[in-house]
């Protein structure tokens, strides 16, 4: 394939990419047949009593995956894991063992455990000693075999109050699922434990809390979600909007970091390519948890910016003010909890600098790179634009115009140092900026660094709309602070 018409493809495959990506959440997925079908699953939640014991008295937190070896025998009197009783089921019933191969079951828990990495919980297997102070899913199964409605995937108690419960059991019931789909069966189980966790149905494909088919494998977003099934977006149970990930930090506490990232490759330009002006980087990535940018570093600077969601092709165009000669190009994808996967690869842009090809900005290295000097101004500093800030983020809030850092707002751990908070970029988004606490919720417009009120886009929505017009550099003079 020539050169052109490879790009051609590229710019065809990133387009139908967008497009996808711009849809509302999971309905890209999901065709008409399979949504119809789904619309007649029952809620897969009873709502109980807030519970009645705080989880943080009874220890260490334990999710026990039961593939029930030999079937379940399931009493309806009470709730006890222990016990094996539950008041879910119509009747008491047994529940026949996990049906598929051992690989597959496996590759369930694996893939749960994945799921709850990020927090105070131990997956296992094993049932543990000591009474009810764990949660129980029973990974087996039909819904027919304890009573239930044919179409129910799983079923699990939901406090009235949104509170995290223990010592019962929630239903996974993974015969039904065809052909033994090792993530839909991983997504129910980490779903139904949700439930016993307080969690509400999150619109939202990428979340295990969701309806809506596709997406993957799902993980728990660090994102402020609408709560639904199919017909559309509605408040959440306990609030306007529901974030599953602030939520069972603040249950379980923190966990571990996620293993590994998204793949991310970049098909254009090919390595050792000489480009024109006016060329565009294109970045494929594959799937993972949910994301929020990706970027364009030239050089050790970044240039690019820009707003991302979930696995896609991306186009990063090659800003006109980046100066002729050797480009290292690092794409970076930074996902929902701040994770960085990284792709790279090394072009000239016309011709390598020297002599005869001097560098208009920068100084020109002896490999024939420019090199533009890392900006001095600290974090609260006054800036006039991106490249005079050591962070590369100028930010302004109407009122005042400081260098800057990106933040995760709603988690212990939010980026900022002593003396900066994270201010949210918009009234819903858990993206922020650092920003000077004795500054904070001074912006002209009265609401704090990055509250764009009800103005704010839609999730779904490129969250640029909004982002860019924050973060935007500024070329006047830059106001300081008082």
């Amino acid at each position: 394939m020539r050169r052109r018409d490879a790009l051609a493809t590229l710019i065809a495959l990133g387009a139908a990419s967008a497009l996808g990506a711009a849809s509302a959440p999971g309905r890209a997925a999901a065709e008409p047949g399979d949504t119809s079908q789904a619309e007649a699953r029952p809620l897969d939640y009873v709502v109980v009593d807030p519970a009645p014991r705080r989880r943080d008295r009874l220890g260490p937190d334990v999710l026990y995956l039961n593939r029930c070896a030999g079937g379940c025998a399931v009493g309806t009197d009470g709730n006890s894991a222990t016990a094996n009783q539950s008041t879910i089921p119509a009747v008491p019933g047994t529940l026949s063992a996990f049906a598929w191969p051992d690989p597959a079951w496996d590759q369930v828990v694996a893939c749960v455990q994945a799921t709850y990495r990020p927090y105070g919980v131990e997956v296992v297997t094993t049932e543990p000693a000591g009474g009810d102070a764990h949660v129980e899913v029973m990974v087996a199964g039909a819904p027919a075999e304890l009573g239930l409605m044919a179409g129910t995937l799983g079923i699990a108690p939901l406090a009235a109050d949104c509170s995290a419960q223990v010592g019962v059991i929630a239903f996974a019931f993974a015969n039904v699922h065809q052909d033994g789909n090792v993530l839909d069966i991983c997504a129910t189980a980490a779903h139904e434990a949700g439930h016993v966790y307080g969690l509400d149905h999150a619109f939202d494909c990428r979340d295990p809390m969701t309806y809506l088919i596709g997406c993957g494998q799902k993980y728990f977003a660090h994102l402020n979600l609408t709560c639904g099934e199919f017909d559309g977006a509605r408040p959440c149970k306990c609030g306007e909007r529901q974030n599953t990930h602030v939520s069972l930090t603040e249950a379980l506490g923190e966990g571990a970091a996620p293993t590994g990232g998204a793949e991310v490759t970049i098909p254009y330009p090919a390595a050792a390519a000489t480009l024109a002006d006016g060329e565009t980087v294109f970045v494929q990535v594959g799937p993972w948890r949910p994301l929020r940018r990706v970027e364009l570093w030239i050089n050790g600077t970044r240039w690019v910016r820009q707003d991302a969601g979930a696995a896609a092709l991306y186009m990063l165009p090659i800003p006109a003010a980046v100066p002729d000669g050797v480009l290292d190009l690092e794409t970076r994808v930074i996902d929902d909890l701040g994770g960085v996967s990284r792709a790279t690869v090394q072009v000239t842009k016309r011709a390598p600098c020297g002599p005869t090809v001097p560098c208009s900005a920068g100084t020109c290295g002896g490999d024939g790179r420019c090199v533009i000097a890392a900006g001095a101004a600290a974090l609260g500093d006054a800036c006039d634009g991106d490249r005079g800030c050591g962070s590369q983020l100028c930010v302004d809030d109407g009122r005042d115009q400081l260098c800057s850092d990106d933040c995760l707002v709603g988690v212990p751990t939010t980026g900022c140092p002593d003396a900066f908070t994270c201010l949210p970029l918009d009234a819903v988004s858990t993206s922020g900026v650092c920003w000077p606490d004795d500054l904070a919720g001074a912006g002209g417009d009265g609401g704090g660094c990055c509250d764009a009120g009800d103005g704010a886009p839609p999730l779904g929505l490129p969250v640029g709309l909004g982002f860019g017009l924050l973060l935007r550099s500024r070329r006047r003079r830059a106001r300081r602070r008082p």
